[in-house]
């Protein structure tokens, strides 16, 4: 008969140490706000305090739970584009690219992060509820659409781009019908009669009524 001993430290799992603010904070010889200040507003502090905290996280191996921070600022600094089709047919029109391209380039300047949403299982009320963002741009809607009651559900604020009508929500779009007349007068002082008007299958339907009442 064999006897087997075994030694019980050897297959106890160990317990990973966690690094917390506080352990930064006291390693850096710094206050645990200007921890936070390092990690979400580092133009708060020094530019040496910024390196010297940065440099001991990781070293130590931390770097803050986003979960955790949005839970605690109640902010995720990330604004939504709904997008009225999918990303992949939204991408064909250079217009919308080029539309990206400008909002993309404010949020760089003001410290917001930009997510693409397209329709979630193609139902644009169900992308707002499920967004994780702090505002919303939202493109071709009218102003008698469910997606305003779903914004007003969630208490969320948000922006269209392009709406058919304008309510009493905040809207930013091209005055098509003004300019449309304005080429036209152009077209018919310059002889041309014979004009052929060309227009995207894929743009939403809001669009489409916007770029033809011209």
């Amino acid at each position: 008969m064999y006897l087997v001993l075994y030694d019980t430290h050897c297959f106890a799992a160990r317990k990973k140490v966690s690094i917390t603010i506080k352990d930064i904070a006291a390693l850096a010889g710094v206050s645990k706000t200007s921890v936070s200040f390092a990690f979400n507003s580092p133009e708060r502090i020094s530019a040496e305090t910024y390196e010297r905290i940065m440099t001991i996280a990781r070293e130590q191996g931390y770097s803050p739970d986003p979960i955790a921070r949005i839970l605690s600022n109640k902010k995720t600094k990330n604004i939504g584009i709904v997008l009225p089709q999918s990303i992949s047919v939204f991408f064909q029109n250079p217009y919308l690219g080029e539309l990206l391209r400008g909002i993309g380039s404010v949020c760089d300047q003001e410290g917001f992060a930009v997510s693409v949403l397209s329709p979630f299982k193609g139902i644009v009320s169900q992308t707002i509820l499920n967004a994780a963002v702090d505002g919303i741009l939202i493109m071709g809607i009218s102003k008698d659409s469910e997606v305003h009651t779903t914004f007003r559900q969630r208490n969320m604020p948000y922006v269209t781009i392009d709406a058919a009508e304008v309510g009493d929500f905040v809207n930013v779009g091209i005055r098509d019908a003004e300019l449309a007349k304005q080429l036209m007068d152009i077209l018919l002082k310059n002889g041309h009669r014979k004009i052929c008007f060309c227009l995207l299958q894929s743009i939403s339907s809001n669009l489409q009524k916007a770029d033809t009442s011209g």
